[in-house]
């Protein structure tokens, strides 16, 4: 299933027939732009099915984020022959805060400002 531009909505219909799929042990879904919602959905449908026979479930050059971690790490727990994997690097953005600091100066012996 990799490179076949999955979408999200197509990675959340595909993970409808995850809930019940017994067999399958291997789903290479990388390089789809499903992003990280499309993934987590998949990941989700995967859980809901405590039959599921899955060992790999390859989400390569795709982002995911930290929920999805946590989803990945519950899993584990429920599915423990099961290796989820994700390659792609992930960004992490700092709030800014709201107000802005002061710029500290130095006075020099004249008294001007610099």
């Amino acid at each position: 299933m990799s490179n076949n531009r999955i979408s999200a909505v197509g990675a959340l219909s595909l993970g409808l027939g995850l809930r019940a799929n017994q067999t399958l042990r291997i789903l290479v879904m990388s390089r789809n732009p499903m992003r990280g919602e499309g993934c987590f959905g998949v990941l989700k449908s995967v859980r809901d099915n405590p039959m599921s026979s899955l060992e790999l479930l390859d989400f390569s050059d795709i982002q995911v984020d930290r929920e999805f971690d946590d989803l990945a790490s519950s899993v584990k727990v429920l599915l423990p022959v099961l290796h989820v994997k994700t390659a792609a690097h992930r960004v992490e953005y700092e709030k800014v805060t709201a107000g802005l600091q002061p710029v500290p100066t130095s006075v020099c012996p004249s008294g001007t400002v610099v």
